[in-house]
């Protein structure tokens, strides 16, 4: 049986220096670029991204820095919580 894992950047929102969304006591410890890579050690086949994380980046930073990973972006969650489904291979121009 062949499932795909993803993981959504929010799962990491408790270890965010900076933009979590749930408040807490203490910051974290990672960047939202350092969750992006703890990602790729866990061997996960994509990722599912907030708008309330990366709306202030271009699509082509969001794009490299997932694409360095070699983990395509799976979805794109907007604040309306709408969600838009991203159909490409990983460094596609879709």
């Amino acid at each position: 049986m062949n499932n795909p894992i993803t993981l959504f950047d929010y799962n990491a929102d408790w270890a965010l220096k900076v933009g979590y969304l749930d408040p807490k006591p203490v910051p974290g410890y990672l960047t939202r670029e350092e969750v992006i890579e703890s990602y790729r050690a866990l061997h996960v086949n994509g990722v599912e991204i907030r708008e309330d994380y990366w709306g202030d980046c271009t699509t082509k930073y969001l794009r490299g820095i997932t694409w360095e990973q070699s983990l395509p972006i799976n979805s794109y969650l907007m604040p309306d919580q709408k969600v838009y489904r991203i159909r490409s291979s990983v460094g596609g121009d879709s």
